[in-house]
């Protein structure tokens, strides 16, 4: 006879949990995204253009239309026939989802980067938004108020006997130092990794890395009611393949590719598309297209 029985549950009995998204069907809070894309594709600027929209408390975007031909436009049209670009397809307006109110992010990225690339398009984000950044940055037991201050780049931990020595945090072991961070810049609503393998711990191989550090960051998610964004560039030791068989693990991902509707053409930006490659809280939302002008993103063709 078996000493093991049946745990049986009533659905009925079971209270419904709505999902909280910092974007609507595309970046719910409490789980972790990842966004998978070609290396220089545009991941970063993506990820930077959530994070000043989430600190200054800006709407995201969101497309009132599917693409359509523009060569479906009517004869009538005055454009329709004497547009340069009448044969690309277009979206016709991107309305945007308004965000509740401003908070803080939280960045992990490499150190480095920082002079060259990142600071640089906080500035052009700046300078979109009119979103000065001569001000000093509050601390975080001030009111919060929106200002792009509000995205805050974690160095590493270091001693406190030392704390120009720090280490760069490694993922999963990492994962369960951030809660007190999160707590402490407190409300936080978003934590991007740009890139997350460069804050992997060397397991026996790359796909075990992976799961290990999206199961643990997951669960951090979870813990702290916050989105997390990984930012996942495909490499030669980290291909596609590797990151798509991690799908089953995850609730929501997005890929970046070019549009293919929409060929280059001389001194138009190339177009990009973010389209759904995962999405289980919510119905898979149309692409939405943007292009990369100068160091930053338009959110219309």
């Amino acid at each position: 006879m078996s000493d093991r029985q049946p745990v049986l549950t009533h659905l009925a009995r079971v209270p419904a949990k709505p999902t909280s998204w910092l974007w609507p069907s595309r970046l719910p809070r409490g789980y972790i995204t990842l966004l998978l894309g070609a290396p220089s594709s545009g991941k970063s600027f993506l990820a930077l253009d959530i994070a000043a929209r989430t600190a200054l408390g800006l709407p995201l975007p969101e497309p009132a239309a599917t693409l359509v031909p523009q060569q479906a436009a009517s004869e009538n049209s005055p454009t329709s026939s004497s547009h340069p670009t009448s044969h690309i397809s277009h979206i016709s307006h991107i309305p945007h989802i308004p965000h509740p109110k401003c908070s803080r992010v939280l960045l992990i990225s490499p150190t480095e980067s920082l002079p060259e690339s990142t600071v640089p398009r906080i500035h052009a984000l700046a300078s979109a938004f009119s979103a000065p950044l001569s001000a000093a940055p509050p601390s975080p037991q001030q009111p919060l108020v929106p200002s792009l201050h509000n995205i805050i780049h974690f160095t590493g931990f270091s001693d406190i006997s030392d704390p120009d020595d720090y280490k760069r945090p490694y993922f999963p072991g990492a994962a369960k130092e951030f809660d007190s961070v999160i707590e402490e810049i407190a409300p936080c609503s978003l934590l991007i990794i740009d890139p997350l393998p460069s804050f992997l711990t060397i397991y026996e191989t790359p796909h075990a890395g992976l799961i290990a550090a999206i199961q643990r960051l997951g669960e951090l998610a979870a813990r702290t009611n916050i989105a997390v964004l990984a930012v996942a560039p495909a490499t030669r030791r980290l291909p596609p393949a590797t990151y798509l068989s991690l799908l089953p693990t995850l609730t929501t991902a997005w890929l970046i590719d070019r549009d293919a509707a929409a060929p280059d053409l001389p001194g138009l930006p190339p177009r990009r598309l973010l389209l759904p490659l995962k999405s289980t809280l919510a119905p898979s939302p149309a692409p939405l297209p943007f292009p990369i002008e100068g160091s930053r993103i338009t959110w219309h063709p």
